[in-house]
């Protein structure tokens, strides 16, 4: 077979990843060109991807066996008769291929990118231009790696690529400085500007920053009719946090994790619609935190772990019965509630608080209460007696707090 056609089936190989045939093809072209770059490479390269290099001997084996090929491919294109572009066009071809290598155990996929990196630099330490391309395999280590790194480490990598590329600043550190970035242009805003721009959105955004130069001065916010999700952490920290007003239409579906964590003046809190999750952590640490009225909310609720953990004030909260309330591991933990009102929908592990004596529910549910009895009384300790209750009694009770309540 012509070298011509060997070289057009090995690349055919090679673009369709099928690592037989590329070593077959390309093995076939090294025979009768040794100093030729390509088959150096590759046939090191899908050596990698075989069949009886899986285990993690073989893979490893085969990686270094691949990185010393790789350098010796590197030191041919070095020594060729290649121009600059030639030269340049092969280097990025080499370093992408290097980059599809990722899915590799971390160690050795850091070696192969510092080892190639290290090795285009002195081969081409006389060609900026071409040298420069051994960041793109530095910068990726130091990315990558970065939180595993040590510092020495960091500033080895940082330092090669910094010759190079002096305006280059990592992942993390970028990422550091545009989280700082919006910080100080928050703090140019008022917070009733701040305020404003919920109005635009469907959901507030996740962590606190946009409020991180005002969050000591937000004493009462009304969210705007068109949030639906209060995002975590949205007002964590808001320490002089009184009141959260919603809207009768209020839309809101989701408060995430964390999303008025240690609020410490949080007093009362109402929701309405027709499905409520409340994510884990959301009001933990709001000691001040005495009423929560659930009782708009018609559908489902969804308390998750942890949800209210040491809201040392909380002693009420109360549901609609036709509701069905799901609680998560630990969601009233640290509370003061004494007696809970519910329509149970799923059970998990100890939702309750230490002081509740007695939980209501409707006695249309005792089926699926027994049917659940292992995951229902099972996560309530003996002391806490079951009532049931017929629904008619509970919604008419229900109606009836309704009615004091507007008056």
């Amino acid at each position: 077979m012509e070298t011509n056609n060997i070289l057009t089936l090995a690349r055919r190989a090679k673009s369709s990843n099928d690592a037989e045939n590329a070593v077959k093809y390309y093995e076939m072209l090294l025979v009768s060109d040794p100093e030729n770059w390509e088959p150096v490479f590759y046939v090191a390269y899908f050596n990698i991807f075989l069949e009886e290099n899986y285990s993690s001997y073989q893979k490893e084996n085969a990686v270094y066996k691949f990185l010393t090929s790789a350098k010796t491919a590197i030191e041919l294109v070095a020594k060729s008769d290649f121009d600059k572009t030639q030269i340049a066009n092969i280097l990025d071809e080499i370093i992408r291929k290097v980059r599809c290598l990722s899915s590799l155990e971390k160690q050795l996929y850091q070696d192969v990118l510092d080892g190639l990196g290290n090795k285009i630099e002195s081969e081409f330490k006389n060609k900026k231009t071409l040298a420069k391309l051994a960041t793109q395999l530095w910068k990726e280590c130091y990315n990558r790696f970065y939180s595993n790194s040590s510092e020495e480490t960091k500033e080895s990598y940082k330092s090669k690529i910094l010759k190079y590329d002096p305006d280059f600043v990592g992942d993390k550190e970028a990422a550091a400085q545009k989280l700082e970035a919006k910080k100080e242009e928050h703090a140019k805003k008022s917070l009733a500007q701040l305020i404003e721009e919920l109005n635009v959105l469907d959901k507030i955004p996740e962590s606190h920053f946009k409020w991180y130069a005002n969050k000591g001065e937000i004493k009462s916010i009304t969210i705007p009719d068109n949030i639906k999700i209060i995002g975590g952490a949205a007002f964590s920290g808001c320490e002089n946090l009184e009141e959260v007003i919603f809207p009768e239409n209020s839309k809101i579906e989701v408060v995430d994790g964390s999303a008025f964590k240690e609020c410490k003046s949080l007093k009362k809190m109402s929701f309405s619609g027709e499905n409520l999750v409340i994510k884990n952590w959301a009001f933990s640490g709001c000691e001040k935190l005495k009423i929560l009225d659930l009782g708009g909310v018609t559908k489902s609720v969804y308390i998750d772990m942890k949800a209210f953990e040491d809201c040392k004030s909380l002693k009420d909260i109360i549901f609609n019965p036709e509701a069905l309330v799901t609680f998560g591991r630990g969601a009233l933990k640290g509370t003061r509630i004494k007696k809970l009102v519910f329509n149970p929908g799923e059970f998990h592990g100890d939702a309750y608080s230490y002081f509740t004596k007695c939980i209501v529910v409707p006695t249309e549910s005792k089926a699926r209460v027994d049917a659940e009895r292992k995951r229902f009384l099972g996560s309530i300790p003996s002391c806490i007696k079951v009532k049931y209750v017929k629904m008619e009694k509970l919604k008419a009770k229900f109606e009836k707090s309704l009615k004091k309540k507007k008056a």
